[in-house]
């Protein structure tokens, strides 16, 4: 997957997984204080990272990114 593709698929899951339109949504956005992410939904975020990364994500790792864009860059580095 060429890494704008992950970038767009990872900000169209966590779109769906917050009810927020993709439009709403940057690498700047951050879990907590934009998206109001509870640990249920940074459980589901790691979730979603596995999903796109093809690899294990621990809730601490999830959690330790507070941006879109720092999971798309974890994503991005755990794959290369």
């Amino acid at each position: 997957m060429v890494e704008s593709a992950i970038e767009k698929e990872f900000i169209e899951e966590i779109a769906g997984l917050f009810a927020v339109q993709v439009s709403d949504l940057s690498r700047d956005t951050r879990f907590i204080e934009d998206l109001g992410a509870s640990s249920a939904r940074m459980f589901a975020v790691s979730g979603v990272m596995e999903e796109l990364g093809g690899f294990d994500v621990s809730y601490s790792e999830a959690n330790g990114c507070s941006t879109i864009g720092d999971a798309i860059d974890f994503i991005k580095a755990r794959s290369a």
